[in-house]
């Protein structure tokens, strides 16, 4: 080829650049045109659907805690730090846990009491009546029909001014804690995810000025071609990224546990979310006491099931919100999020009494398997996530040391390993 038809060549390549460059940013604007007008319909029951999922898990954790709490001190005790609980958490500005108790079951006046109301003090002591109208209809009574059929519902409460508008509107979960007769409720305005949404298109819209704005120039040869190189350059940053947050997610292939990878992210991101806002995690490092004669005298294939029925135990003993990690052979992480010494040192004990008490078959026999568990939080004085670790493994063979089958928190005076 010479050089002449080389460079038709090329400026046919060009003028194909600049067609195609057209019609991308043809196709682009009607796209976004789309993507507004259709963006406000989908965003509001999105956005709606995950603040219900939101306090539905916040009340069912309260619940779950409470119960662990009734499980473990007197009634006044396991009361008083719930409220403690609640009204040191802060779940957003319009937002908030109250606990009301049901005197009487089927209703009418003085059917319950406001016992705890963090947001306004003067609501606790208040009796409640399920003939009682707000914003025209019985929402007490909607309430108690629902807790009296499934235990928990979700009810809605709209606000009108005088001339029948409406103004606000708020979202309600609410469930029962039957032993306490206890309902524990938590709202969400509807309000503030319209006013979230609304910002959020008001911010897309600008981007999208931006973004035809920033096309209009590639119209010419040279910005064409830069964009592409930028388009090829940002093509594998997010096949990087997407690698990157595939890697985060991937579980271990033998137990299901998160892989060891994944464990030091979680683990990364528990120290910084302490470090930033001093909310602490229990770290928990456990393994099978005498995995090796399992292996030894079983096989490495009733290892791995040991393993699987051991991660098993311990998914079903945890709450959803906490992290199982192959943490390498049969050692395993467990990261429990926003629990103080006291709960955690009865999940380690629960962990324990479930493993024991649930054996392994093996043929025709049940093999009884136990773990020893070594434990501790983020310290102030820690550098990175790896120490908190290393206090766990400590732990650990204090509890081996004593005799395995339990748990042990660090504790530096008593380490007979910090030496080593």
């Amino acid at each position: 080829m010479n050089k002449k038809e080389e460079e038709k060549g090329i400026g046919s390549v060009a003028f194909l650049i600049v067609i195609a460059s057209t019609q991308a940013i043809l196709f682009l604007f009607l796209l976004l045109v789309y993507i507004r007008t259709s963006y406000r319909r989908s965003m509001v029951g999105i956005t709606l659907d995950q603040k219900k999922a939101y306090i539905q898990q916040t009340v069912d954790n309260l619940v779950q805690d409470l119960d662990d709490l009734h499980d473990a001190l007197p009634k006044e005790q396991a009361e008083k730090l719930f409220r403690q609980s609640i009204d040191q958490h802060y779940y957003g500005e319009n937002s908030y846990i109250w606990v009301k108790k049901v005197l009487n079951y089927e209703g009418g006046d003085n059917y319950a009491v406001t016992l705890m109301h963090p947001r306004d003090k003067s609501m606790e002591g208040k009796y409640l009546s399920t003939n009682e109208k707000l914003s025209g209809i019985f929402h007490n009574k909607e309430e108690l029909d629902g807790i009296l059929r499934d235990g928990q519902v979700f009810t809605k409460i709209v606000f009108r001014n005088e001339a029948g508008e409406e103004v606000d509107e708020k979202i309600i979960y609410s469930k029962l804690y039957k032993p306490y007769d206890w309902v524990i409720s938590m709202d969400l305005d509807v309000e503030d995810i319209k006013k979230d949404v609304h910002f959020m298109d008001k911010t897309i819209q600008k981007i999208n000025y931006r973004i035809l704005f920033f096309l209009g120039g590639i119209f010419t040869f040279v910005i064409v071609s830069l964009n592409l190189v930028l388009f090829y350059r940002s093509r594998r940053k997010y096949v990087s990224r997407i690698q990157e947050l595939s890697e985060e997610n991937a579980m271990d292939e033998l137990t299901g546990a998160k892989s060891r990878k994944a464990g030091k992210r979680i683990l990364e991101h528990s120290y910084n979310r302490y470090k930033t806002i001093g909310v602490n995690a229990k770290i928990l490092m456990m393994d099978v006491d005498y995995f090796k004669s399992y292996n030894d005298r079983y096989g490495h294939s009733f290892g791995d099931q040991c393993l699987q029925h051991l991660v098993k135990v311990i998914q079903e003993t945890v709450r959803s919100s906490d992290d199982v990690i192959r943490w390498g052979g049969d050692e395993f992480l467990c990261v429990l999020y926003d629990l103080n010494d006291l709960y955690a040192e009865k999940v380690c004990n629960k962990i324990c009494e479930a493993v024991a008490s649930h054996p392994i078959k093996h043929g025709e026999e049940e093999l009884n398997m136990t773990v020893s568990i070594g434990y501790s939080g983020f310290h102030e004085s820690d550098e990175d996530a790896e120490e908190v670790v290393k206090r766990a493994d400590r732990a650990l063979y204090d509890a081996k040391y004593h005799g395995r089958n339990q748990a042990m928190m660090y504790d530096e005076e008593n380490d007979i390993y910090r030496d080593r």
